[in-house]
């Protein structure tokens, strides 16, 4: 596995969402120089092995077409070793693959949640978020789960939009310790 390869894994079925939720997310990764493959869940699902890291993005709040898709992935998904961040619809093929349930939990606009001890306004477009449960670890809530970890894995599901308020959270992703805020 080269060192700095990554895989973009698009939720977003109409090409003109790739402006608003795939091009902020590759436009801040750019900044660590990383060669990015981008692919989309209605794709067949690429092998995983040769890369580093995996984002699943985010797509529209009324698209819900990703959906059908995610059986085909959620092995690959969830065996992938390296680091793996899902955000909004991504968190919900992040949770499928790994089987933890999702509940419903509208939020919509700028919102403050709590990091480490510290207050953050970030950017909520979600229907759902994850029911607290065993296989996770709560990292941010706000009336509900906004960011978690997969225990015993590198894999990272956030409710809301980084590539709006919250870029540095990208490249943080991409260091070697584990995702801190």
């Amino acid at each position: 596995m080269e060192d700095n390869r990554l895989l973009i894994i698009k939720t977003n079925k109409e090409k003109l969402h790739d402006e608003e939720f795939v091009k902020p997310v590759i436009d801040t990764i750019k900044k660590r120089i990383f060669h990015i493959k981008i692919t989309s869940i209605f794709d067949p699902p690429q092998d995983l092995s040769s890369f580093k890291y995996v984002i699943i993005t985010g797509t529209s709040i009324q698209d819900m077409e990703y959906k059908k898709h995610i059986s085909k992935w959620s092995k690959k998904i969830k065996e992938f070793p390296g680091k793996l961040l899902g955000i909004c619809a991504g968190m919900q093929v992040l949770a499928a693959s790994h089987n933890i349930k999702l509940k419903k939990c509208l939020s919509i606009g700028v919102k403050e949640v709590e990091i480490n001890n510290k207050r953050i306004k970030v950017y909520n477009l979600h229907q759902y978020s994850v029911k607290e449960n065993e296989k996770i670890e709560v990292l941010a809530k706000h009336k509900c789960i906004e960011i978690f970890k997969v225990k015993g894995r590198e894999h990272y599901g956030i409710a809301f939009h980084p590539e709006v308020l919250n870029k540095d959270m990208l490249l943080d992703f991409l260091e070697e310790t584990s995702l801190t805020f």
